[in-house]
């Protein structure tokens, strides 16, 4: 009888880790697991032992490969504390300082054979279906073009001497710069050089500026210039450049702010392209190349400048704090500011045609809407029965002309986040005790009040705008409104210790915010963010810029593998929540999986370890988890 029961507990420790259900399959590996990581881009799971890294191949579900660690265990360049680093938005990561195809385990750069140091930074080239990497090697600073369509290194090139590393700036007055450099930084490393349509590759590294031959790599000539900003003029014969705040670069930042300088150089032949470069009155916000002239917006005001010289359109800079748009018409130019509540008209010299910025048409007591300031601080959202004004501290409805309805305002406190369906046209605004749906064109009382109990709202990274329903989620907490009947569902799950969670959701909502521009509105869901009230940064939004690397991530996610891609644009129906909810009276690790449609749990998991090594990949919705020397793959 002991003996049977001594047999029995061997046979349920041996078993799956999960309580519920045995693994679909599982690989056993050579040495023991320390971590796990999920590339992201190919849904390859990588295991990382004590001496080695070892790749999986999902679709053969066998060991596709084996890289030895580093016996030194030393800091790699990129990524603090370890010597494996993955590359964002493509298939390949850096074993060593080695650049591998994290599929195959093919090497395509190796540090021994090819002569550099280290692999410091890299780039995805969207247009070129390329990553471009920075590498040290004898003393040079040298490029590597890798391909990613035909997985091979199209060329290398030495491009400049390696100076010494710049500092920080620590002063106050170089946070302060960082800080303000941040809204313009996006988590994928994307967007800093520029590729022309004649195939000229622009690189700007610290204070330099290479042209090269993207074919080729092929340097053509190299200018001392730190560009924050490249921009080609509407012929693409000109590339602009918005040149950065004085100071140190600061090391690993994709862009810097920007300076009060811009200057112009013929892409041909590497010469000035104007006998004077323009200066502006302040630091330069932002450029637009437009087709027939070139708007330049600083933090005092704005101007317009001819291409062919950089001469300005009006004598005196028109004077006006965060401009978001100027756009022509028949009378001259129509200023819009952030708030986008308000307007100023200009001649065609850029004189003032109005006395003070003017506000939309609105019913009675339009002067008491005077006080909406004319620069910042407010998010404006536009509907046919007139206008809903979202600032940091409350939210005003200011009814149009022959609406029928009455004006309104509300408070909001600091932790409250909003976000928008521009299909719908619904602002949904979410509290600790109420979840509000805004359309004025569709509600009598404007405002649509649904009770719930959020543990904490500021939390939330996701709001996911479904065919039937809004998913909006935390790490540890969702809420699902169904904008039609107004039915609501939410739930809390106490969070577990979760080791890998929370890079893994950082990098997922990344990956899903840039979803949002591969799809159809038709073909599923769409991610927006969530934003604080009074602070979305609505030029950001309506950006060039954006629109630019949105285009740019699109062409990024068409080079995932075929099936891979297939499943993502199948859309993603499911979330999951690591929580130590109690089971059976025991509060046990669980992974629930719960539909972003309906609500309730699909499934469950329970993990029988207190710190499990585990990664999701809720685009071919499988769950990696390796306990020891096994790795176990559920299909979810």
């Amino acid at each position: 009888m002991r003996q049977n029961l001594m047999i029995a507990v061997l046979i349920a420790s041996t078993l799956s880790v999960f309580a519920q259900r045995t693994a679909d399959w599982s690989v056993e590996l050579t040495g023991n697991a320390q971590k796990i990581v999920l590339q992201n881009f190919a849904g390859v799971p990588i295991i990382q032992t004590e001496s080695a890294f070892i790749g999986i191949d999902p679709e053969t579900q066998k060991v596709a490969w084996t890289a030895k660690r580093a016996s030194s265990k030393l800091v790699a360049a990129m990524e603090e504390g370890t010597d494996f680093y993955t590359l964002n938005m493509t298939p390949f990561i850096l074993v060593r300082e080695n650049l591998m195809d994290c599929r195959t385990g093919q090497v395509l750069m190796d540090k021994d054979r090819d002569g550099y140091k280290a692999v410091e930074s890299y780039e995805v080239i969207p247009d070129l279906n390329s990553v471009l990497l920075r590498t040290i090697a004898k003393g040079m600073v040298r490029l590597y073009l890798v391909s990613m369509a035909e997985n091979k290194v199209l060329w290398n090139t030495d491009v400049m001497k390696n100076s010494v590393v710049e500092f920080v700036d620590m002063s106050a007055e170089g946070q302060a710069a960082a800080e303000a450099n941040d809204d313009n930084d996006i988590e994928i490393p994307l967007g800093s050089s520029l590729v022309s349509p004649d195939g000229y590759l622009f690189y700007r590294h610290k204070r330099n500026l290479i042209c090269l031959k993207s074919d080729t790599g092929k340097v053509l000539w190299a200018e001392k210039t730190s560009a924050a900003e490249l921009l080609l003029s509407p012929e693409g014969k000109t590339l602009l450049v918005a040149e950065a705040e004085a100071g140190p670069a600061i090391e690993g930042a994709i862009s810097r702010p920007k300076g009060k300088k811009i200057s112009a150089w013929n892409i041909a032949t590497g010469k000035p392209a104007w006998k004077e470069e323009i200066k502006a009155d302040a630091a330069v916000r932002w450029l637009d190349a437009h087709p027939k002239f070139l708007t330049v917006v600083h933090r005092k005001g704005c101007n317009l400048y001819q291409y062919g010289t950089g001469e300005p359109l009006w004598k005196n800079d028109f004077e006006g704090r965060r401009v978001v748009e100027v756009l022509p018409n028949e009378e001259g130019y129509l200023i819009t500011y952030e708030s986008g509540y308000k307007a100023m008209q200009v001649s065609k010299d850029g004189l003032p045609r109005w006395k003070k910025p003017q506000l939309v048409e609105t019913e009675e007591g339009e002067e008491n809407g005077d006080d909406t300031p004319d620069e910042s601080g407010i998010d404006r959202f536009h509907f046919a029965k007139g206008d809903v004004l979202v600032s940091a501290d409350r939210i005003r409805f200011v009814p149009a002309k022959g609406s029928g309805l009455k004006r309104w305002k509300m408070k909001l406190s600091l932790s409250d986040r909003i976000s928008y369906d521009p299909i719908r046209k619904n602002l949904v605004v979410l509290t600790l005790q109420k979840l509000l749906l805004v359309n004025p064109d569709k509600n009598p009382k404007v405002t649509l009040e649904l009770k719930i109990d959020l543990k904490d709202p500021y939390a939330f990274d996701i709001f996911e705008i479904r065919e039937k329903a809004y998913f909006m989620s935390s790490d540890k907490e969702y809420v699902i409104l169904n904008p039609e009947t107004d039915a609501v569902t939410h739930k809390f799950y106490p969070k577990a210790f979760d080791p890998t969670g929370l890079l893994y959701r950082a990098a997922f909502t990344g990956m899903a915010g840039a979803g949002v521009r591969v799809r159809e509105d038709k073909e599923g869901a769409r991610t927006v963010r969530w934003g604080r009230p009074g602070a979305c940064n609505l030029e950001a939004n309506n950006s060039k810029s954006e629109r630019t690397s949105a285009a740019a991530l699109g062409t990024v996610f068409t080079l995932m593998p075929p099936s891979r891609y297939s499943a993502f644009k199948e859309g993603r129906d499911f979330a999951y929540y690591l929580t130590d909810e109690a089971v059976s009276g025991k509060g046990k690790n669980m992974l629930i999986k719960v539909s972003k449609d309906q609500g309730g749990e699909a499934d469950k998991l329970i993990f029988d370890n207190a710190r499990p090594l585990y990664q999701i990949d809720e685009i071919q919705k499988r769950v990696f988890y390796v306990h020891k020397n096994t790795l176990k793959v559920f299909q979810m």
